[in-house]
């Protein structure tokens, strides 16, 4: 599992052409179905900019798990993607409050009041 998020991590921080990306996404195995296999299609669909199809997958699995930050981090990430910031600020916020440490979450907070105009 750990090794799992350590290549989406890494997935996240390297570019990687949108052909490899799309053929590690045709060689996912497993139960199709399961939350992690759910994530990681998000991660990958995210990188190939196909929000709409990353965030069905996030939404099928965020009722399932209250207490990881980057679950929430992902969701608001790609609701902001895709011109939805008011929607994006609410699981920003989730994502904050439970890592208030992640610099990555904070600055895309940071983005999403900025675009909402909310400077409090």
């Amino acid at each position: 599992m750990i090794y799992l998020l350590c290549f989406v991590s890494f997935l996240h921080l390297n570019s990687i052409e949108n052909k490899r990306l799309s053929t590690l996404l045709e060689s996912i195995k497993g139960n199709i179905n399961s939350p992690l296999n759910h994530y990681i299609r998000a991660q990958i669909l995210s990188e190939l900019h196909e929000y709409e199809y990353a965030l069905e997958h996030i939404e099928k699995i965020i009722p399932y798990n209250h207490t990881f930050a980057s679950l929430y981090h992902l969701h608001g990430s790609l609701l902001y993607a895709i011109n939805r910031p008011h929607d994006a600020l609410n699981s920003l916020e989730k994502a904050h409050t439970l890592n208030p440490h992640d610099l990555l979450i904070i600055r895309d907070l940071y983005t999403c009041y900025l675009k909402l105009g909310n400077f409090d």
